[in-house]
């Protein structure tokens, strides 16, 4: 049987165990994340909207759904249980790819990884926005998001005068934010610890990187790269 031909018969079993509250019923299938399970009152129905989500999880769901709609004692807790084994996915990357017009992020990525992290779990690595050349007073060449995770690189440095080495360096420099995490230390993090400085250093390009940026860091300012 098919995960939609499932799906369906859940919905369906569902509907059948709430034909006897007050009002006429429909439930609703959604694809929301956020808000996996609600009902409102309507003028002359009661809508129940699931997350498919939920549904996929099977009778457990079905049992808890339905003491959550009907206000039964232990319904919201069962249904707070529920949502702790729904699986988190990646975020999104809006917007992103990883394929620009001078560099593959994907094939950098990957001979990163090959070379120095075998075994690390995924992250996409994908370009930011591209945005109107601007002089700007700083910049921010690459961003580790651990919520997706994600890694994103500032569209900046696709341009054929920016050397693939650095483009692989800065996403070296993400990845250890993805292997490393952010430590704190009391109430303070430190994004860059002495163990991140050390591992960075041991880069074999690390020296041409920083080299290659002091002296074009001027350029990628202005937008001039």
């Amino acid at each position: 049987m098919s995960a939609a031909a499932t799906a369906t018969e859940w919905y369906a079993a569902l509907a059948r165990r709430l034909e006897d509250l007050k009002k006429p019923t429909v439930v609703v299938p959604t694809r929301n994340r956020v808000r996996m399970v609600s009902f409102r009152q309507r003028v002359d129905v009661l809508e129940v909207r699931v997350s498919e989500r939920v549904a996929a999880l099977g009778d457990d769901s079905l049992d808890a759904v339905t003491a959550f709609v009907r206000g039964e004692e232990g319904g919201r807790a069962a249904l707070r249980v529920l949502f702790e084994r729904i699986p988190s996915t990646p975020a999104k990357p809006r917007g992103g790819i990883s394929r620009g017009l001078h560099h593959d992020l994907e094939v950098l990525a990957d001979e990163e990884r090959r070379a120095h992290f075998a075994g690390l779990s995924a992250c996409p690595v994908v370009w930011g926005p591209r945005r109107r050349p601007r002089r700007q007073k700083s910049i921010r060449l690459g961003l580790y998001d651990p919520r997706g995770p994600i890694i994103r690189i500032h569209s900046r440095l696709d341009s054929p005068h920016v050397p693939a080495f650095f483009v692989g360096f800065v996403i070296f420099h993400e990845l250890l934010h993805h292997e490393l995490g952010v430590p704190r230390r009391g109430s303070r993090t430190r994004v860059h610890s002495p163990e991140f400085r050390a591992r960075e250093r041991q880069h074999p390009r690390y020296d041409d990187a920083m080299t290659w940026e002091r002296r074009e860091l001027r350029r990628l300012l202005a937008g001039r790269l």
